[in-house]
């Protein structure tokens, strides 16, 4: 099992944005998440971010960030 956290500052204002791009995730990026079984959650904490996925293997969890879409959407 592979396991990696980020922790992200957020910019004043913005959270509402980054809440709903979160809510509204594009499929295809929902898809390169389930095609190799990662898992994501995200927590906040008054302006910071922690965000902790898991996927079977680092393997996989690289290949879910190479769909182009997840460049464009970021």
């Amino acid at each position: 099992m592979y396991s990696i956290g980020y922790v992200m500052k957020l910019k004043p204002g913005q959270y509402d944005g980054y809440k709903a791009a979160h809510d509204d995730l594009w499929p295809e990026i929902a898809s390169s998440m389930s095609d190799h079984n990662v898992s994501m959650s995200i927590y906040r904490f008054e302006n910071l971010l922690f965000l902790h996925a898991v996927a079977p293997t680092e393997q996989n969890w690289q290949r879910s960030r190479e769909y182009p879409e997840l460049e464009r959407w970021a």
